[in-house]
């Protein structure tokens, strides 16, 4: 019996709800890959201090010499806030092997953060952060899809039945309190961070899963003149997750287990190389490249571990000091040695608006 209901679990975790609250599979993944674009974003954002402007007309540069954009003296801040919006397609919303849901995706973005100015220690420069964010992900904003939702556990229907949903019952909040220290030297930094995360039902707050983040990272920079750089670096962490328990009730007995595989304690070991290739003064372009292996702790289907291919593209458009706009798209492959595990492919493609405030 045991061994029948964990069948069916990693069958129906995908599309089930408790209480009328769905939960989308690894929404805890699909937060990561927002935060890894906006932070992208922001390292693309370095590169554009300190370009070469465009000419203003042909041949300028022969007549004056080439004509360099000033770069503004920065001012100390104590204080950053971030607001973010993206928008994007993607071509698999339930990240799983086979019978693929597209979906329209809106990933909106806050953040405030205590976040001075670096300043020197040890040859280099501190940069501590100590902040709060919230992002909300609503889904099939554009489209009238409709799927099978089965219910586990007690609500408003009888245990086991199978409802047609819109895709925006899916939809969660993120709550994120994060603090963190970089250290920088030369074309090295070094970082150590910690992050608190709730993830909570749109409809009514509900939390059905929270992680305890550890974190650590090391890059280096390599620069090709004064228009190109390519970025090297590894990103490691910890997760204590915390998932909601779902009970699983089968000819009269009950099975309780864990909402979702994908969501365990777990540790993650990334490598990335990023390029940037300044196109003008407002403009950079970045393809890009991770590899991570998860390695999960925790597993009730035994040991498990996973490898994540992404690679994507993106261009930034600077439109002032403090807002750009940026297109992108992303192709992610995932990789288990567990059968319960989804090996799955996904295409990713949208746009996205970041302002940010330092005060």
């Amino acid at each position: 019996m045991k061994k029948f209901a964990s069948i069916l679990l990693g069958i129906f975790t995908l599309l089930a709800f408790d209480k009328t609250n769905a939960q989308i599979p690894d929404a805890a993944q699909q937060v990561d890959n927002s935060q890894q674009r906006r932070q992208r974003a922001e390292d693309a954002g370095v590169y554009l201090d300190g370009t070469s402007a465009p000419e203003l007309y042909p041949d300028e540069t022969s007549d004056v010499g080439p004509q360099t954009v000033l770069k503004t003296k920065p001012r100390r801040h104590l204080f950053e806030a971030m607001a973010d919006v993206q928008y994007f397609y993607t071509d698999n919303m339930f990240l799983t092997e086979n019978h693929h849901q597209n979906a329209d995706v809106l990933v909106s973005t806050v953040e405030f953060a205590l976040a001075p100015t670096p300043y020197d220690f040890a040859g280099g420069t501190l940069a501590p952060t100590i902040g709060y964010e919230h992002q909300w992900f609503d889904f099939g904003l554009a489209d009238k899809d409709r799927v099978n939702v089965f219910q586990f556990g007690a609500g408003p229907f009888p245990p086991g039945t199978v409802k047609s949903e819109h895709l925006n019952i899916f939809d969660f909040n993120s709550q994120t309190a994060f603090t963190g220290l970089r250290w920088t030297r030369g074309n090295w930094s070094a970082d150590v961070g910690f992050d608190f995360r709730r993830l909570l039902s749109t409809s009514d707050y509900n939390e059905f899963y929270k992680e305890y983040v550890p974190r650590w990272g090391l890059q280096r920079g390599f620069a090709f003149g004064d228009r190109a750089a390519l970025t090297v670096g590894y990103a490691g962490d910890y997760r204590f997750a915390d998932p909601k328990t779902l009970t699983v009730i089968l000819g009269g007995g009950s099975i309780t287990n864990q909402v979702n595989p994908d969501m365990r304690d777990r540790t993650d070991h990334t490598l990335f190389v990023t390029y940037n290739q300044v196109l003008c003064s407002h403009a950079v372009l970045q393809p890009y490249y991770q590899l991570k292996y998860t390695r999960f702790v925790d597993s009730a289907f035994g040991t498990r571990n996973d490898l994540l291919s992404s690679a994507g593209l993106a261009l930034y458009w600077t439109v002032c000091r403090n807002c750009d706009v940026r297109a992108f798209v992303d192709y992610n492959a995932r990789f288990s040695n567990n059968k319960s595990a989804s090996e799955y492919r996904q295409f990713d493609g949208g746009l996205g608006l970041n302002v940010i405030f330092r005060f």
